[in-house]
């Protein structure tokens, strides 16, 4: 696993909670990785949404929450944080 970094790692956490409900010391980081996604929008774009076709560095972060395993994809800051569906 890539040491993610602990300001990233603080806005997952937090981002994973406000969407599950989960609270943030019950939350666990499974697996990080670096990654570079195609556009601003890490890859993820809802439908009609644009997004800077611009190669964003961030990365890649399974989470255990409440029981459930999810995905998640952010920039190098942390700043953008999208769910895999």
């Amino acid at each position: 696993m890539t040491d993610l970094p602990e300001g990233v790692e603080t806005a997952i956490k937090q981002a994973v909670s406000a969407q599950t409900n989960v609270d943030v010391e019950e939350i666990e980081i499974l697996e990080a990785e670096e990654q570079e996604w195609p556009n601003a929008c890490l890859g993820l774009a809802e439908e009609g949404e644009v997004c800077a076709e611009v190669i964003t560095p961030g990365w890649e972060v399974r989470v255990e929450a409440g029981g459930e395993e999810y995905v998640y994809r952010t920039d190098e800051e942390g700043t953008t944080i999208r769910r895999e569906e």
